[in-house]
């Protein structure tokens, strides 16, 4: 019996595996990611939108999101590849002699009376002092996003985000190895947004340059000069405010009700006349 049942959670898991293997089988080329890699891959597509965005620059980082989804499935289908061939030499070590038997037993079990059930665990609240607290939002400039010198501290944003690819998968069965490889993927994924970064910054800093060198002044102390004057001299005295005006409701816009006789349309014609006399 002890050997029928660690065949049954065998077969089982076995079960589970190949499910998880052919929803994130790469090798053919025909597999549908999982919906929620999809979409945590078009949240990274649109996270990160630097000044001035260009088209190329876009395209980059949507192909960063891209290369991460399809190395998340790599990774994945090695990960329950591996899972299956243990499972399966495990399985080919377990000899059972009366099969039948052992799977009459199984059902008199799974008819029995049932004992009461478990108490349900109580959800843990994220608290505001420790999770997920709300940061200030990160400006992507060159100084913050340059990679090529390799000591630039990644913006808490992508940081952020990079913490929480690294901790989105979280595959059946999971392991050190391949944990570690989903996280040094998001590493990747962050390094190379950095890299994009910079770039379009470098190229937008190369822009404004050859802009700037197109404009000829003649004498750039004196315009500076005249800048700095005119920012410290003494402002003039600010202008009085202008007086609200209040609606009379004799004479603007009163709701009027409509003429009946010739005496009433008579004293409407003549309001807003000096006294209330007509002409």
């Amino acid at each position: 019996m002890a050997a029928f049942a660690e065949a049954t959670r065998i077969l089982f898991k076995i079960i589970q595996t190949t499910h998880h293997l052919q929803n994130t089988a790469v090798t053919g080329g025909k597999t549908v990611p999982p919906a929620s890699l999809q979409r945590k891959m078009r949240e990274q597509a649109t996270l990160v939108r630097p000044a001035s965005p260009t088209e190329d620059t876009m395209m980059k980082l949507a192909g960063n999101a891209l290369n991460w989804l399809h190395t998340c499935m790599q990774i994945l289908e090695e990960h329950y590849q591996e899972i299956l061939q243990q499972l399966t030499e495990r399985l080919k070590r377990i000899h059972l002699t009366n099969w039948p038997e052992a799977f009459q037993d199984m059902e008199d079990h799974g008819h029995s009376t049932p004992g009461p059930a478990p108490e349900p665990v109580p959800k843990r609240v994220a608290s505001p002092e420790t999770d997920n607290f709300p940061q200030k939002p990160c400006t992507y400039t060159e100084e913050n996003t340059a990679a090529s010198g390799g000591k630039t501290i990644p913006p808490a944003s992508l940081q952020r985000k990079m913490r929480e690819l690294a901790t989105l998968v979280r595959p059946a069965s999971p392991t050190e190895d391949t944990m570690v490889k989903l996280a040094g993927n998001a590493l990747n994924w962050l390094h190379t947004c950095m890299q994009i970064l910079e770039e379009h910054y470098r190229e937008i800093l190369r822009q404004l340059t050859e802009k700037l060198k197109r404009i000829h002044l003649r004498n750039w102390p004196e315009a500076f000069q005249d800048m700095e004057d005119h920012g410290h001299r003494t402002p003039g005295p600010a202008p009085e405010p202008v007086p609200k005006r209040v609606a009379s409701p004799e004479t603007d816009n009163f709701p009027q009700k409509p003429c009946t006789n010739k005496e009433e349309r008579r004293v409407q014609e003549n309001r807003g006349t000096p006294w209330g006399l007509g002409n």
